[in-house]
């Protein structure tokens, strides 16, 4: 009786190590997925689009409508900010948001790269995005993958986070960075 007992007691453990494994082996393919969900197309690549998407989160902020076409009081070209408008408002991405993630990620310089390699007023990784884009690319690809991390997330925070380290690792030094910037350009522009 003893043995059976044991020999139950064995066997109950196994199908419990089993469903562990194959429980943990299910969240690492779906972590895959959804990593990959994350990851920006490369310019050029094509695209597919769904005709029916899902309504937008209430936590997205509403995106403010464009101004007049040139705002002096950012520091961007008459042209660099007619892209960054197009692009704000082609993502849902707030301008005051856009504006304030270049003031973090470059201080609207061009041309910085960081110690990490990452290039352009957006600060893209080129791991992820081709090297070398035009100013107007970078705003246009940098916006849309922001649109698409708010999309995602649902909360500006943790897309911001996840804008800046990949995913969203819970931090919120960078975002509390960035809003406090939103906050000064929704009072300037």
């Amino acid at each position: 009786m003893r043995k059976r007992l044991d020999g139950l007691i064995l066997a109950l453990m196994l199908a419990a190590a089993v469903a562990l494994v194959m429980a943990c082996w299910w969240g690492l393919i779906s972590s895959i997925a959804r990593a990959s969900q994350d990851m920006p197309p490369y310019m050029g690549q094509a695209q597919v689009h769904s005709e029916a998407q899902a309504p937008a989160p209430e936590a997205l902020p509403t995106p403010t409508p464009a101004p007049d076409p040139y705002d002096p009081a950012i520091p961007l070209s008459v042209e660099l900010q007619a892209v960054l408008r197009e692009a704000c408002a082609e993502h849902g991405v707030p301008v005051e948001l856009a504006l304030s993630v270049i003031q973090v990620e470059s201080n609207f310089q061009p041309e910085a790269v960081s110690p990490e390699g990452c290039y352009g007023l957006m600060q893209l990784n080129p791991k992820y995005f081709p090297a070398g884009l035009s100013p107007e690319d970078n705003l246009r690809a940098g916006i849309g993958h922001l649109g698409r991390l708010l999309e995602r997330y649902g909360d500006v925070a943790a897309a911001l986070t996840a804008y800046n380290a990949g995913y969203d690792t819970g931090g919120r030094t960078y975002a509390g960075a960035v809003l406090a910037a939103a906050e000064w350009w929704t009072d300037k522009t």
